[in-house]
């Protein structure tokens, strides 16, 4: 694999992954990204922050593959670290990182549409605090009050509602 970075699997519907693995690790799991290839033809990869903080990057696979390789590496770490993999910074435990993934799938079930994978970012100084677009995955900003992250995500994940059952919505926003 030549192009860096990675392409986001764009297509991937995380609920099952975010429920599997928040029903094996209810104490928390780590943020989960998934792209459509890995540097390497690696299946798994990690980052760590100067923080502790872990990030697995994963190859978009069937969901029963994915959740078995993070099982595996949870409980036993041996895939590689990778610091060249940029990372998005942000302030979220993994425990928060897990609920927040588990809400998100409340919303897009009670919503009937997937859920596109969920970046958390810390943006300071930025007026937005998320993002959805139908060609990204969901950017969700860890500076905001609890509540107001919920807001986000529930707000966000109507755009994604709106694209399924109005795109003609998207031609004209802004």
């Amino acid at each position: 694999m030549s192009k860096w970075p990675p392409e986001f699997a764009l297509d991937k519907d995380m609920k099952s992954i975010y429920r599997g693995m928040y029903q094996r690790f209810p104490e928390g799991f780590p943020e989960i990204l998934v792209f459509k290839e890995l540097p390497n033809n690696k299946k798994l990869l990690r980052r760590c922050s100067s923080d502790s903080r872990t990030t697995y990057f994963v190859k978009d696979d069937a969901d029963e593959v994915i959740l078995e390789l993070l099982y595996n590496e949870l409980q036993n770490p041996k895939c590689d670290l990778d610091d060249s993999i940029p990372l998005c910074y942000h302030t979220l435990s993994d425990k928060e990182i897990s609920i927040w993934s588990v809400y998100a799938c409340f919303i897009a079930d009670s919503l009937n549409i997937p859920l596109k994978q969920l970046v958390f970012f810390h943006e300071e100084e930025s007026i937005e605090a998320g993002g959805y677009n139908e060609a990204f995955v969901t950017f969700i900003s860890d500076t905001e009050s609890e509540l107001e992250m919920l807001i986000t995500i529930a707000h966000e994940l109507r755009h994604a509602w709106q694209n399924k059952h109005h795109p003609e919505w998207f031609d004209t926003y802004v």
